[in-house]
């Protein structure tokens, strides 16, 4: 897709969840219908793979963390996608993964004007979801949304934190290789 290949769906598949048919050189010729449609399931799909890919990152890094942790907050049913624990520090990071696509209808004249525009406003949607959140004993949550665009590009709060995993890594043994490890 990001070298504007045709999407060349197996033959079985001719048609979405939602009833849209899967034309290749008709109405979904650009092959982003799945990657966007709820009902089909390919945001779920691709936001899970997603989680997955960090998670292992993590766990090579030899960093503890829960994915869906249930039951976080008392006040909604908001739940990270996965709880960084940091033992040594006792500040938890909590990391929600997102995707944007360039082209959804309603960022499409923002980020028509400006690179990274669909991934900054899914991260200004991702941090007002958890602005109101509270912790048990009144503390807001740390909170770091991972947001990806469709094409490939990172979202600014992902870069970062991938950034401070590189000068925080842990050794087999647990201990982060710097003093404190960067909260964002």
């Amino acid at each position: 897709m990001r070298l504007g290949i045709p999407v060349q769906y197996p033959e079985w598949i001719t048609k979405c969840d939602c009833g849209r048919p899967l034309e290749i050189n008709g109405s979904d010729a650009d092959g982003f219908h799945l990657l966007t449609c709820k009902t089909g399931g390919g945001p779920v799909w691709t936001h899970d793979s997603m989680m997955s890919v960090w998670s292992e990152c993590l766990s090579s890094l030899h960093l503890p963390h829960k994915c869906e942790p249930r039951d976080r907050y008392t006040s909604s049913n908001n739940r990270p996608d996965i709880l960084v624990l940091d033992s040594e520090t006792g500040s938890n990071i909590e990391l929600d993964v997102a995707l944007a696509h360039p082209w959804a209808s309603d960022i499409l004249a923002r980020a028509a004007a400006t690179a990274g525009s669909a991934a900054l406003r899914r991260e200004e949607l991702k941090l007002n979801k958890y602005k109101k959140e509270r912790l048990p004993g009144g503390y807001s949550p740390a909170v770091v949304p991972l947001v990806f665009e469709h094409f490939g590009r990172w979202g600014e709060r992902a870069m970062d934190y991938l950034k401070s995993l590189s000068t925080g890594w842990r050794d087999e043994n647990g201990r982060t290789n710097v003093a404190e490890f960067k909260t964002l």
